[in-house]
């Protein structure tokens, strides 16, 4: 979360894509077809929120 807000404040106009790009992956990595899924903050998991920032978006 401190990534996400540290890259937003750098780059503001890449703030809606990292917003976006906040998938929760529990412990595997996400692959690009998998489904986005609600963060923990939303649901309660005790799940790990990993914050990434897609090749398009010039990371």
């Amino acid at each position: 979360d401190d990534l996400r807000r540290a890259l937003a404040r750098r780059h503001p106009a890449l703030a809606p894509v990292l917003e976006v790009a906040t998938v929760l992956v529990g412990e595997v990595a996400a692959g690009p077809h998998d489904p986005v899924v609600v963060g923990p903050q939303l649901a309660g998991a005790p799940l790990p929120v990993v914050d990434v920032l897609p090749p398009f978006a010039g990371g």
